[in-house]
């Protein structure tokens, strides 16, 4: 007899089960819940020997600790991921948290050490072939060159982000460089491609089932429309509207 289901089904540990109800709060925006998840996870694989999924634990820890504003504890998990994945030789959770660390000086400066960790990240992440990890940094090296003023170079590397995350059917990520490239379009004054970047990337979220970045993209997006209308008052009525 054949079955369309098994008889028994795989066992979760319970740190798996820790990271995705970790996962699940997040896309909730429940961003201590989060915390608090990935904390007891990161802890469970230390205690059963699995590096990889300990480091993978940790950078998630950190964008939850990011999110809350708590960047030295963010900064804390990295560099905690960072050594566990050189001591295991593990290139992919290297990659990773080369990237998040890139992601964190972004956010905290300065930008120059910002920009060696992604780019020391994205050289692992395609030296492994690693398109999906790839696209994230490459979004995250974006925003350290917006944040440089470097617009032209960001919305080159944006765009990159866009087609891999589009090639790897992650239509948030694709949403969110698409959104940034606007940004860093409309601080170089090109204001109609930037509407134009701005309408595929409303495109990209509105398909997006319902989470915390649904809503922050759609009401980044609002903002941006806003933003828009005194450079384009061909459109300022229409900018309005898709505003609202």
């Amino acid at each position: 007899a054949t079955f369309s289901k098994p008889l028994f089904a795989a066992e979760v540990s319970p740190a798996e089960r820790q990271t995705k109800m970790g996962l699940e709060s997040f896309q909730r925006g429940d961003f201590e819940q989060a915390v608090l998840n990935w904390t007891e996870a990161s802890q469970l694989y230390a205690r059963g020997g699995d590096i990889p999924q300990q480091c993978q634990a940790l950078v998630y820890l950190s964008q939850a600790d990011q999110a809350l504003g708590r960047y030295k504890e963010a900064g804390k998990n990295l560099e905690s991921a960072l050594a566990l994945a050189e001591k295991a030789g593990d290139r992919t959770q290297l990659a990773s948290a080369l990237g998040a660390l890139g992601n964190l000086y972004v956010a905290t400066g300065p930008p120059d050490t910002a920009q060696k960790y992604l780019n020391e990240g994205l050289r692992v992440a395609r030296e492994l072939d690693n398109p999906a990890l790839s696209a994230v940094i490459l979004n995250n090296l974006g925003n350290a060159l917006t944040v440089q003023k470097k617009y032209s170079e960001a919305v080159v590397t944006y765009s990159q982000a866009v087609t891999l995350a589009e090639s790897t059917k992650n239509p948030s990520l694709a949403a969110r460089a698409l959104t940034n490239a606007s940004a860093a379009s409309m601080h170089n004054g090109q204001y109609k491609e930037a509407k134009a970047l701005l309408d595929k990337a409303l495109d990209q979220v509105r398909a997006l089932e319902t989470s915390h970045d649904k809503a922050a993209g759609l009401i980044n997006i609002g903002l941006a429309y806003s933003d828009l209308r005194s450079n384009l008052t061909e459109a300022e009525d229409s900018l309005f509207l898709a505003a609202y």
